[in-house]
């Protein structure tokens, strides 16, 4: 039995045994719990205590016996006990005993052989899967209990404290099992551009056991983990890392690591969503540091303008010089926000700035996606690239799809930038680009262009003798039923199809014994009747297709209406046999040709023959503008 407390080490916290006495340990009691705790030295620096593993050097996990170990057991008023400190020598089996203990919160506390504060890192290992970093600090106390090395109590005014740690948790009844490692492991990074440690081109953090560590510039371009920017953090030896967040203008090339005391030991480097580790295992002795180097390669940027636009003109292009029919000139869109993820997979966001632009300063060039707003949570408008486009005719149009990402920078088009706050949209029409250093600007296009007809008779009553369906340019749709007779242009899925720029067209096929006697078209916006181009000669064919300019429209959001009129097929009708004469040879009754004016089909004489057609189509447009209107949801850009 020892007399006194042996500390090992250089500094170690000072103590002071005002008496000393002997007296055996008692079996602890109802509301007691004895402490056991095992202090190792983690030579195999991998957090646990295992003395199997054998490091690099061929050294083993050891228990560290030389210091002593201190325990604060929190007093609980409800039952009557105070604070309390405690003191303990390792006993021959290496362990630190504190028998007969209240049950409630406490803290093991240790001492740095250092004497100096966090220049050893000391950690609870009791749960292998679970390691909690022990926190730095410095205590002092007096009037404590100290237990020899056989349990017994040399001491009830111990005065102690220095630098050391401090590991928390909760005494139960019984044995309390504690584990507690210690090393001198830390992590350094130099970030290198051009083989030359450089400042300001990247943001690092460390990282260990989970928890993140503060950078501190100890040199231009070079880095060590830190607690909160000051002091050489000292790291339990479990995932040890870095991230690395370039500037704009530059990317991660490689990152390597290698021992700090054999700078010619390479360890490996693992990357996991951008969290780059070593396995601390494989360090040659338990007071080393990670040594991260970090190469960062230069990336080509370009300044991206982009004018988002409504193409009331419906011609493709962006020019305000161009004119629908009733004066409207192509609109830059202004509302919501578009979205860049570039080259290096970073993401931004802007709005438009006072000329109607969305500008993204520096984005890696190369492949990049834009992402521009849609009106509504559903494909409502087509977007296209009209940039190089000279017609309606070459558009293409975009796809649409939902987007998110976890974070990003926002261009305030007033200046500044930050992170993007705004949520993104769940809907988004993609144009992929190909950027070159330098600048760049793209104009995207937009319209919700959509087609509806009736099929009537010649009474302008509803009419099912004829089957149509529509396209725009090469692509056909679906008529769907919204009304008797009525349609509307259809997605495959039945929802309205909103149109870019395109020769909007009608498909007529007559049911067997009728023919199309009419097909006209107007614009929902203005009401008059569309220019109609078709090779069917009219008025009694059976089948067509009928088709309108897209820069025949008002809008960008104008309606084409088509009405078509089919009437039962035509009779040959008399005079087609030469009947028997008078006799004299100077009648006319086999010529079967009416005179103009006494009847017979020849109504365009008088003009009646438009009547029911002029009829047909008033009902037609009545039908289309009230019960398309209520039926199709309209999700215009001005909404």
């Amino acid at each position: 039995m020892r007399s006194a407390l042996t500390i090992g080490g250089v500094g170690a916290a000072g103590i002071l045994l005002a008496s000393a006495f002997a007296a055996a340990p008692a079996a602890a009691a109802p509301g007691e719990g004895t402490v056991i705790v095992t202090l190792f030295e983690d030579r195999y620096t991998d957090g646990v205590f295992d003395p199997t593993d054998v490091n690099p050097n061929g050294q083993i996990d050891a228990v560290r016996t030389s210091n002593s170990l201190y325990l604060f057991a929190e007093g609980d008023p409800a039952v009557d006990t105070d604070d309390e400190w405690y003191g303990a020598a390792a006993n021959a089996e290496g362990q630190f005993v504190f028998p007969n203990i209240p049950v409630g919160p406490a803290s093991v506390h240790t001492v740095d052989p250092s004497g100096s504060l966090n220049t050893t890192g000391f950690w609870d290992a009791t749960d292998p899967e679970n390691l909690v970093r022990a926190e730095g600090l410095n205590y002092s106390f007096v009037d404590g209990t100290f237990f020899d090395d056989d349990g017994t109590v040399l001491s009830t005014t111990l005065a102690g404290g220095g630098a050391g740690a401090r590991a928390d948790f909760v005494i139960a009844e019984g044995d309390n099992v504690r584990t507690i490692g210690m090393a001198q492991v830390g992590a350094y990074a130099d970030v290198l551009v051009d083989g030359t440690p450089t400042t300001g081109v990247a943001e690092v953090a460390f990282f260990s056991n989970g928890e993140e560590f503060a950078p501190m510039e100890w040199q231009p371009g070079e880095y060590l983990g830190s607690y909160g920017g000051s002091g050489f953090a000292q790291l339990v030896p479990r995932g040890i890392g870095i991230t690395v967040d370039p500037e704009r203008g530059y990317r991660v090339e490689a990152v390597t690591a290698r021992s700090n005391i054999n700078s010619g030991l390479d360890l490996e480097v693992t990357e996991t969503d951008g969290l780059y580790t070593v396995d601390a295992a494989a360090l040659p002795l338990y007071f080393d540091d990670v040594v991260f180097e970090v190469v960062l390669a230069p990336v080509p940027l370009t300044d991206l303008t982009v004018t988002y636009f409504d193409d009331n003109a419906l011609d493709g292009v962006y020019d305000t010089a161009d004119q629908s029919p009733t004066g409207e000139t192509d609109e830059k869109r202004v509302d919501g926000y578009a979205y860049v993820q570039d080259a290096e997979g970073d993401w931004y966001a802007t709005s438009a700035n006072e000329a109607g632009d969305y500008v993204f300063p520096g984005v890696a060039a190369g492949e990049v996606s834009l992402y521009l707003d849609v009106p509504n949570v559903d494909e409502s408008t087509a977007v296209w690239n009209a940039s190089g486009v000279t017609s309606y005719e070459e558009i293409v149009e975009v796809a649409q799809e939902d987007i998110s990402f976890a974070e990003g920078t926002y261009f305030d088009p007033a200046g500044g930038e930050g992170p993007i706050e705004k949520p993104v949209p769940a809907l988004a029409a993609v144009l992929p680009l190909t950027l070159a250093e330098g600048d760049a600007t793209v104009a995207a296009g937009s319209a919700a262009v959509t087609q509806e007809a009736v099929v009537m008779d010649e009474e302008g009553a509803p009419s099912d003798k004829a089957a149509i369906s529509f396209l725009a340019g090469d692509i056909s749709y679906s008529a769907e039923a919204f009304d008797e007779q009525a349609f509307y242009a259809a997605e495959g899925d039945g929802s309205p199809a909103y149109l870019a720029p395109a020769d909007y067209a009608l498909d007529v096929v007559a049911q067997e014994g009728f023919d199309i006697v009419e097909v006209t078209a107007t614009s929902a916006e203005t009401g008059e009747e569309l220019l109609v181009a078709s090779a069917a000669a009219l008025p009694a064919v059976a089948e067509g297709t009928w088709t309108v300019a897209p820069t025949a429209l008002a809008t960008a959001d104008d309606r084409v209406l088509w009405t078509v009129v089919v009437g039962p097929e035509e009779d040959a009708g008399p005079g087609t046999e030469e009947p028997p004469g008078d006799g004299d040879g100077d009648g006319d009754g086999g010529s079967g040709t009416p005179a103009p004016g006494t009847g017979g089909d020849d109504l365009a004489s008088t003009g009646l023959d438009a009547m029911p057609y002029l009829l047909a189509g008033l009902i037609a447009l009545a039908l289309l503008a009230v019960g398309a209107g209520s039926m199709i949801v309209r999700r215009r850009n001005a909404e």
